[in-house]
């Protein structure tokens, strides 16, 4: 990973961690690292690095949205009138 000290010139390789969710295409142009796992309701673009790195947790444990078991509930004062 990165590496820091005083002056403003750090660097650091670009890195995303958990649920990656595209509903459509995705197109991976710049190198990247990624831990958790991807979704894509599309097509897959790799025009460069790409690291993939499995996160088995995330399978056994997903974030709101993304289980079976996941249902929504009314919240009581929490209502608002939209005019579209």
């Amino acid at each position: 990973m990165g590496t820091e000290d005083m002056d403003q010139l750090d660097v650091y390789p670009p890195l995303i961690k958990g649920l990656v969710y595209v509903s459509g295409n995705m197109a991976v142009t710049g190198g990247c690292t990624i831990e958790g796992i991807v979704v894509v309701g599309g097509g897959v673009g790799i025009t460069t690095d790409l690291t993939l790195t499995y996160d088995a947790s995330l399978l056994s444990n997903p974030p709101p949205g993304f289980s079976a078991n996941f249902s929504m509930q009314i919240v009581p004062g929490f209502w608002s009138r939209v005019v579209y």
